[in-house]
């Protein structure tokens, strides 16, 4: 029994066990991080709630064409002079007690289209947070995927360098083997030796940098401070409006924009709205009529009879329409056209400004793509030469032919040409994207 026992212990110790350790890091693709920021950024969290109130402001200014009704009750005491019918005849310092109340509706019937241009102003208001939500996420897409491409550049970098202390730490090795032998100069070894701790010193920064944009980038998501996440290279899914844009002129980028831009739409129902409230302004000065109905009645304890008869034999419906004509209110119904006329004027200015800057930036982001296109292919050309000179430099090397310096700076040749090389690509994928930011059309899943 007791060997059996042993038996199975050492069988289960023997079976593999999957350890995941603390430090594991959590790979987060490029559309994993817009998502979660989409979700818990404060800024679109706030303009979501903005909405929401607009959304409640239509529904108010509706009520508004609907009748009002409400309920009222008053009780007073009143001291001095006054008829108290028990004992027929006026007294000086009589004490009554009295209840008055009524339920009261009223329907306004023409307020110089007060309510139907409150409605208009409020979609517009609406249509303009709407538009303001919208830009909002593209800005908060655009910060993501610029950290993140960050993040790839850092981590590719990192790649890079950590490769060729490789390299260079088998070339130490072989070195000092070969100054050992009297193949090679002493200098050679020290050179060598410096060599490999200017790429540790690189690699230690190049580390920090990730891990400082990580961590940016950890916060921006949402997720906890002390997770470590990792990134990965997006597919490159070029646009539809991008496929085309090395052939494309600014002009027909930019018509493209004042149909996609929120900011641009947003500052179109900004000038709808100030000129709804212009006219709800310009209302004031007009007539309007109502229409009133009232059930009430009353109780005075001066009168003989009890609460409840009094109660019920002064019941009243009252009802008729009610007439108002403004004629002076202090200037303050002009002043307040004065500010929405303002206000529209100011808007119209705004949208001006803001097409200018949209030309402007469609102009300077279609230059950088295609800047960063022509760059790319470049570098491309480049590496291609440099990766051919650094194999000829290392079998040079290897035979004793080139010394310690040269092939030092074909290395560092190679490493700064894939560092441009990684740099150029991404990049390029970086002003794709903000060509789409600047046409309006970046939202997630396009990229």
């Amino acid at each position: 029994m007791r060997l059996t026992l042993i038996f199975i212990v050492i069988g289960i110790c023997s079976l593999p066990f999957k350890v995941t350790g603390q430090n594991a890091n959590s790979v987060i693709t490029l559309d994993e991080a817009i998502e979660q920021s989409l979700l818990h950024n404060q800024d679109i969290l706030i303009q979501e709630n903005n909405l929401k109130a607009s959304v409640y402001k239509i529904k108010e200014t509706y009520s508004r064409l609907l009748p009002s009704l409400s309920t009222f009750g008053q009780f007073q005491v009143r001291k001095g002079g006054q008829f108290i019918e028990q004992q027929s005849e006026f007294v000086n310092n009589a004490k009554t007690d009295n209840f008055y109340g009524a339920i009261d509706a009223n329907i306004n019937i023409f307020n110089g289209f007060n309510n139907l241009n409150s409605i208009q102003e409020s979609k517009n208001n609406k249509d303009a947070q709407e538009q303001l939500l919208k830009r909002t996420k593209q800005d908060v897409i655009l910060e993501i995927s610029t950290l993140y491409l960050k993040c790839l550049i850092s981590k590719e970098l990192i790649l890079i360098i950590e490769n060729n202390l490789k390299t260079q730490e088998t070339i130490l090795e072989k070195v000092a083997n070969e100054a050992e032998l009297g193949k090679r100069a002493e200098i050679d070894l020290y050179l060598q030796k410096a060599e490999i701790e200017k790429l540790k010193l690189e690699l230690l920064k190049a580390k920090g940098i990730f891990n400082n944009d990580k961590a940016r980038l950890t916060s921006l998501i949402g997720s906890e401070p002390n997770t470590n996440i990792d990134v990965v290279e997006p597919l490159k899914l070029i646009p539809e409006t991008l496929s085309n844009s090395t052939n494309t002129k600014v002009d027909s980028l930019y018509k493209i924009a004042l149909g996609k831009r929120p900011d641009l739409l947003r500052a179109n129902s900004n000038i709808k709205a100030a000129k709804n409230r212009i006219r709800i302004q310009g209302s004031s000065i007009l007539p309007t009529l109502s229409a009133f109905y009232s059930y009430n009645t009353g109780y005075n304890s001066g009168f003989i009879n009890d609460f409840q008869t009094q109660i019920d034999d002064n019941l009243l419906n009252e009802y008729g329409l009610r007439l108002s004509i403004p004629l002076f209110n202090n200037l303050k119904g002009r002043s307040a056209r004065q500010q929405a006329k303002v206000d529209f004027f100011n808007a119209e200015l705004e949208k001006e400004k803001l097409e200018l800057q949209i030309k402007q930036q469609i102009s300077v982001a279609h230059q950088n793509y295609l800047e960063a296109l022509q760059t790319l292919i470049q570098t491309e050309k480049q590496l291609t030469h440099a990766e051919l000179v650094y194999e000829l430099e290392t079998e040079r090397f290897d035979l004793g032919i080139s010394d310690i310096k040269r092939y030092s700076e074909a290395t560092d040749d190679i490493v700064k040409t894939r560092s441009d090389a990684i740099q150029a690509k991404y990049t390029l994928m970086f002003q794709e994207i903000f060509l789409e930011y600047a046409l309006g059309s970046l939202k997630y899943g396009t990229i």
